[in-house]
């Protein structure tokens, strides 16, 4: 097992594993579809082709409902989504599709929703003969932020990195070969996602998920002790040394960070977004290197601002993939705290 599989946590494993509770294609069910694709009136002359096209596509259509049954996914798809009229490319779907046929599909595993790894199988519908020694990459974009994140970093497909599903499964169309790609599927915000599909940097096409919000997804972070200081964040995770915020004046911030030398090493972004706003703030961006410190596996110090009173979200990435969020509230400025913050911004200009 490569470095890269050992990084990944105890239940990256899990997706490997089909992500129905139980099989959703059981040899009976099998049994029925193919029943119902060779089935048919083998007499009458007037219409046997019509009834057979009738027979087929109603075993497709039994193909698809059955899917979604197993999946937990409502056919009309998600509530929620928003925008002006006619905006179809923001229409939820989880199967992209060319000329009625769908090329490849997105399958949430567990309880997708904005804070926690779901994971999600990505069902490529080709060989993995087919798709050995391509790259894959996966990048996901927020409607109501514009926040973009990658899902799947550039990936090889090999047998470490896919694997081939329901070889045998037959279907209107002949056999489907499919090759199924694993990923995380951890989303910081609520609201409507796009997934872009990427081969050898050649768009594939996308999807849209809606990604409800947790209900204390605003709830204010809390704090642990680590090494001599108290620090605000998800412990064993990421956190911070923290003196609070007042709108619109800096100050300085150490984070701290828990993970594998692969996860915690990189390019270091810091995302505001304020409670009841679309807007997306960029707070800080530098490099974190692994490198132990007050009980952490890496730190960086920090400079932030956060503009408004309020909730925010801290959001953070490292190498554009979300690795946590920390919820701040930020109080008003005193008058002498606002004069010292204007001749702070002067001083900077």
């Amino acid at each position: 097992m490569n470095d890269k599989m050992k990084a990944r946590p105890g239940w990256y494993a899990g997706l490997t594993e089909t992500p129905f509770e139980s099989p959703a294609w059981t040899e009976e069910k099998k049994e029925a579809l193919r029943t119902a694709l060779r089935s048919g009136p083998e007499s009458g002359f007037a219409r046997p082709r019509l009834k057979k096209r009738a027979a087929v596509a109603a075993a497709a259509l039994l193909l698809v409902l059955v899917a979604a049954a197993s999946l937990g996914i409502p056919s009309s798809g998600a509530p929620g989504i928003a925008g002006p009229a006619g905006d179809e490319s923001w229409l939820p779907r989880s199967q992209y599709e060319v000329g009625g046929v769908v090329q490849w599909e997105v399958f949430p595993g567990g309880d997708l929703v904005a804070g926690k790894p779901a994971g999600a199988g990505w069902m490529i519908r080709k060989p993995l003969a087919e798709l050995m020694g391509h790259k894959a990459r996966i990048v996901a974009t927020h409607r109501q932020t514009g926040l973009t994140l990658v899902e799947l970093p550039e990936t090889t497909i090999d047998e470490t990195t896919a694997v081939e599903f329901d070889r045998h499964l037959s279907s209107a169309f002949g056999a489907v070969d499919q090759t199924r790609l694993a990923t995380d599927l951890a989303l910081p915000l609520g609201g409507e996602w796009k997934f872009q599909l990427s081969l050898d940097g050649e768009p594939q096409g996308d999807v849209v998920l809606n990604v409800p919000e947790a209900a204390d997804s605003w709830k204010p972070s809390g704090s642990f002790v680590s090494g001599p200081f108290e620090m605000t964040g998800v412990k064993d995770k990421l956190a911070f040394i923290h003196p609070g915020f007042v709108a619109g004046k800096g100050n300085k911030y150490m984070w701290h960070f828990w993970g594998t030398d692969e996860e915690i090493g990189g390019d270091f972004q810091v995302f505001g977004v304020k409670r009841g706003s679309g807007e997306l703030v960029k707070v800080f961006e530098g490099q974190v290197r692994p490198s132990p410190h007050n009980g952490a596996d890496a730190a960086i110090p920090s400079s932030m601002m956060l503009p408004s009173a309020g909730a925010w979200k801290l959001v953070v990435t490292i190498n554009e993939r979300w690795f946590g969020t920390v919820v701040v509230e930020v109080r008003e400025p005193t008058e002498q705290e606002a004069a010292e913050a204007a001749r702070q911004n002067q001083s900077n200009e």
